[in-house]
């Protein structure tokens, strides 16, 4: 087994580990809180700060990442998510729950173009197959999100907050695993490392002589307003259109098979065209759910839009992380998702303001609208862009794809 297998395989594992650790206390996360004295208004709040922090530390970490060990990096990530949970199962109240979730976010931050990013170069250093790794590490994640998830729904009622404790291990051994087993490029992290200032100039200024770059990370921000319409509004939508609540679980496992269904279209060899066409397609979907009363319909006509977005959001991250360079692939990652990340809250500031003023059918519409309007009209773009330049050879898509 080469150093790429053996790292493939450990970030395999790191995702399961990972992902039970962090979405197995989620599903009693609103119980949880109130049971630790925290109100619901105060929930908002502790939430914002996660966010908060996110967005703040997001970018630094990813110019960490690339300016000395994407891999002690990604350890510090997980010690200040021990740290966090730590913190939720010995203190009680609104200000020790703030402290653990603004840790928590930090942590989520640091993790943000590591592990990942260096496979992606070791990938794309050895021409391997980069769509494959993308494939199987988000399928793993959604398939083990939906065990855990159910797992600790199950869990809570006989061991409460103790199931942190069931995280801190899985956490624990995470460590050990990442720090025994995978194996770091260290070219890509000697000595002759340029200053933070030099860094941040040159990440930028990658961004600048590539527009297409530019323009997939303002397609992340747009995909917000269907992303995060989806997954705040969805069980409100439902009930608008007289669907069940008992049938939610059910809901949300299909929602996830999609998502694994979206993660095995071949991004790579797509045609820009047949894609845009999707999205055109989603775009008069979005219309006639707004006017469709029928459950059944609605329900089929929301997934075909779920795919679709799902297929875009795919798209697109797989192709940034081809065009992006292996010096400043953590950095530009880090960005982009800090970006993303405040085009989400003006997206749920929006929505907020929205709800108020109308109905939550006419909201969805609406953002559905913007969101694959923005997409669209971005995917020609890149397609105008790569035809100007005329980088055929070089593009991660060649013209008989376009």
């Amino acid at each position: 087994m080469n150093c790429l297998e053996k790292n493939i395989k450990v970030y395999y594992t790191n995702i399961v580990l990972a992902t039970i650790a962090k979405t197995m206390p989620h599903a009693i996360l609103t119980i949880l809180f109130l049971s630790k004295g925290v109100s619901i208004s105060e929930i908002a709040f502790i939430q914002a700060l996660y966010s908060v922090a996110m967005v703040i530390c997001e970018f630094p970490s990813g110019m960490m990442s690339d300016l000395y060990s994407r891999k002690k990096v990604y350890i510090i990530s997980l010690i200040t998510l021990m740290v966090s949970y730590i913190i939720i199962i010995s203190f009680e109240g609104v200000v020790y729950m703030s402290i653990a979730w603004v840790a928590y976010g930090i942590s989520t931050a640091l993790a943000t173009g590591t592990l990942d990013a260096e496979i992606i170069n070791q990938l794309k250093e050895k021409d391997g197959d980069l769509q494959k790794f993308f494939k199987n590490s988000n399928q793993i994640s959604l398939i083990v999100s939906i065990l855990s998830v159910s797992i600790g729904s199950l869990l809570y009622y006989q061991v409460a907050d103790k199931m942190y404790l069931i995280s801190i291990l899985l956490i624990f051994a995470n460590i050990c695993v990442v720090q025994l087993f995978f194996v770091e490029n260290k070219i890509n992290h000697s000595n002759n490392k340029p200053k933070l200032a030099t860094h941040i100039k040159e990440s930028f200024t990658e961004v600048k002589n590539n527009p297409t770059l530019l323009w997939f990370i303002l397609l992340f921000g747009g995909l917000q307003f269907f992303i995060q319409t989806h997954f705040q509004l969805w069980q409100a939508l439902f009930l608008e259109k007289g669907l069940k609540e008992e049938w939610f679980f059910i809901y949300y496992i299909i929602f996830q098979v999609v998502m694994i269904w979206s993660y095995k279209v071949k991004v790579e060899k797509i045609n820009l065209m047949h894609l845009s066409m999707l999205v055109l397609m989603a775009i008069l979907l979005s219309v006639v759910l707004f006017f469709s009363n029928f459950p059944a319909i609605d329900v089929t006509i929301y997934l075909s839009i779920c795919f679709i977005g799902f297929v875009i959001n795919y798209f697109s991250t797989f192709h940034f992380s081809k065009l992006v360079s292996k010096e400043k692939i953590s950095s530009l990652t880090s960005l982009s998702s800090t970006i993303t990340r405040i085009f989400s809250f003006l997206v749920l500031g929006i929505s907020t303001l929205l709800l108020n003023e109308m109905n939550i059918k006419l909201v969805y519409m609406i953002n559905f609208v913007v969101a694959f309007s923005i997409s669209i009209t971005v995917l020609l773009i890149i397609k105008m862009i790569d035809k100007k330049t005329n980088v055929a050879e070089c593009s991660t898509y060649s013209n008989d794809n376009l």
